[in-house]
């Protein structure tokens, strides 16, 4: 018997059926969030001015995100969500 994970008709059903739950679940938490974040005034709950901007730009890309997922937005040039998203993660300026 080989060493390690062994790959098998049974594994790939399994991790792509997990993989397309979890994206579900994913973008439809990601979509209540940016509704809820939507309604707030975020200065008001305490953003500054400028990281209230840079939140609502950071939402706004989670919700093209959603949006693609969901077949309601599409997106004309290239972007990488996941530069864009960096400054959520605590890992740079906004993109």
């Amino acid at each position: 018997m080989a060493v390690g994970y062994q790959i098998t008709q049974e594994g790939i059903n399994s991790l792509a059926g997990a993989l397309a739950v979890r994206l579900s679940n994913l973008a439809g938490d990601t979509n209540n969030f940016a509704t809820a974040v939507a309604g707030l005034s975020l200065t008001g709950v305490g953003f500054s001015a400028p990281d209230a901007a840079t939140m609502t730009t950071a939402v706004g890309k989670l919700s093209t995100l959603t949006g693609l997922y969901y077949g309601t937005t599409s997106i004309g040039p290239l972007d990488n969500f996941d530069t864009d998203l960096a400054v959520l993660r605590g890992m740079g300026a906004p993109g």
